[in-house]
């Protein structure tokens, strides 16, 4: 029954998720000409500003990082090639594309990240950092995870993560707590589906201050009997706005809170909750234009 759910799952979220912006062969045209470096062996470490970019798939058997990168003002353009980790490898602690504390502008793009531990990672003291147009599939801990000033995730696909026996986040937003927190953060477009584990939860953020979520999907979020499962958790998280985001419980009976946040949202608008009774949007400061519908949507 899980495969079968499994797949419901992933056939309702092509017609959720965005479409790329444009089609594959398309951007590998686009963007050949701003390469300055490529990656055609992993593991590689980026140590100087440039775009770098992959002319073909790669297999990662090392444990640690797949793609690290060491300077800021980098983008990681993988121009929709795949970086994945080698069958009988174990996953545990192993990153597809990480980033080193403290830099900024630095870009994570186009890539197709899978069985990894987590699939991005970049630290909360960073700045100005994006994980953009990304799928991220066969996750073990989080999907992204990743958070610093300025930060944002646009149209990341990020499915099939966790397992029987481990926590598991989608996409996994930190900030700076040391100094009250991160600002800027922004979440859009972005897909989360098929998550599973004894906590599993959809999108999860702390110490943020003034973060959006705007149009994010969260669907098939899957707790195993052991723990709860939520959609979207919140924690140190002032001015939090929630603007056109829905959410998708598996089973109406199931163990499942759709959003829960300990700091009391600004704006929740226009979002909706499918197949659970929860009124989970009622407790914002400002609650508009919010919708719950008894059917599921996969």
């Amino acid at each position: 029954m899980r495969f079968i759910l499994a797949f419901a799952v992933l056939a309702a979220s092509a017609a959720l998720a965005p479409a790329p912006a444009r089609a594959a062969t398309d951007a590998t045209e686009a963007t050949a000409s701003s390469c300055t470096a490529y990656i055609d062996a992993v593991p590689y470490t980026i140590s100087a500003p440039g775009t770098y970019c992959l002319r073909r798939d790669q297999v990662s058997s090392y444990y640690g990082q797949a793609i690290f990168i060491a300077s800021s003002d980098v983008t990681v353009d993988c121009r929709n090639r795949k970086v994945s980790l080698a069958a009988g490898q174990s996953p545990g602690g192993t990153n597809g594309v990480a980033l080193d504390m403290g830099l900024g502008n630095v870009t994570v793009q186009n890539c197709q990240l899978s069985g990894f531990d987590i699939g991005v990672w970049m630290p909360f003291n960073g700045a100005h950092n994006s994980v953009r147009n990304n799928r991220i599939d066969h996750f073990i801990s989080s999907g992204i995870q990743a958070g610093g000033d300025d930060f944002e995730a646009v149209n990341n696909r990020v499915t099939y993560g966790g397992g029987f026996f481990n926590g598991v986040i989608g996409i996994n937003l930190i900030g700076d707590s040391s100094r009250g927190g991160s600002t800027g953060q922004v979440l859009i477009n972005n897909l989360v589906a098929g998550v599973y584990g004894p906590m599993a939860v959809g999108i999860m953020a702390a110490d943020s201050n003034g973060m959006r979520l705007i149009n994010n999907h969260i669907m098939g979020i899957r707790g195993n009997g052991n723990g709860p499962a939520s959609g979207m958790t919140f924690n140190g998280t002032p001015d939090l706005q929630l603007i056109n985001n829905s959410i998708s419980a598996m089973t109406q009976d199931q163990m499942f809170i759709p959003m829960q946040s300990i700091t009391q949202p600004a704006l929740c608008r226009g979002n909706t909750i499918y197949n659970t009774g929860y009124l989970a949007f009622n407790a914002c400061a400002r609650s508009i234009d919010n919708t719950n519908v008894s059917t599921p949507i996969f």
